[in-house]
């Protein structure tokens, strides 16, 4: 699950590096509501503590940006009867409300 994870970091960052101008924020905010959605997944499932998450992921040698963490962190702290669908639009509304600033980040 953890290469799953450090591949959709990857997929998100050459997405938005591909993306034109107009579709940018929209597939930077859908791949970070995807991240999202499987972290929140895997938490539901595995009941893995946030810490150890990160630690896994940076153990596998993934450097983790602040954005990253910063949706990690917000997966860790939705309800846990979140659906899917539901932890996937909230995610998106916070990229998408937050998105000057969180590109002002890298």
């Amino acid at each position: 699950m953890i290469k799953l994870i450090m591949g959709m970091i990857l997929l998100s960052a050459t997405a938005v590096v591909n993306a034109t101008e107009h579709d940018r924020m929209t597939r930077y905010c859908s791949a970070h509501a995807d991240m999202t959605s499987t972290v929140f997944e895997l938490r539901k499932v595995e009941g893995v503590s946030l810490s150890s998450f990160i630690s896994q992921v940076e153990g596998s040698g993934k450097k983790l940006n602040s954005n990253t963490r910063y949706f990690f962190t917000y997966a860790y702290n939705l309800p846990i009867k979140y659906s899917k669908k539901q932890v996937f639009d909230s995610a998106y509304a916070l990229c998408s409300s937050t998105y000057d600033s969180l590109v002002a980040k890298k």
